[in-house]
């Protein structure tokens, strides 16, 4: 009993290697750039982002920190990022997540502001050190 014919095989097999192309095209893609900031589909690298308390004399509302954050930042973000079940990517010590959460100044300011405040983690069971 004959189930495949060999054209269906041919078929078959050409398509796998179409696929497995893309697949391979797609993940040569999943790097990160020179300057560290934006990985793959839309992924950019998690930067601080602070409430202007207006001190400094700036209009913005908000403050872009541009500095690198410790490693203990990252794992405290980390745990407030799955508080919240936002998708996230960690990389070299580091955390991307997506353009459309990144592009939401306020969102982002409060996701940094509950990743430094040590209250509000030991009150949501995370383990400070």
């Amino acid at each position: 009993m004959k189930v495949f014919s060999r054209a269906n095989l041919i078929y078959f097999f050409i398509l796998l290697l179409i696929v497995a192309t893309i697949a391979l095209i797609n993940k040569s893609g999943d790097s990160v750039q020179e300057d560290g900031e934006i990985i793959s589909d839309g992924l950019v690298l998690f930067q601080p982002v602070y409430f202007n308390d207006h001190s400094n004399r700036e209009p913005d509302l908000y403050i872009i920190g541009d500095e690198k954050m410790s490693s203990d930042f990252y794992m405290r973000l980390e745990y407030v990022l799955e508080f919240y079940g936002i998708g996230y990517l960690r990389k070299d010590d580091v955390i991307f997540v997506s353009r459309d959460l990144a592009s939401d100044k306020d969102y982002m300011a409060n996701l940094t502001k509950k990743a430094l405040d040590d209250s509000w983690l030991k009150d949501k069971g995370y383990a400070l050190p």
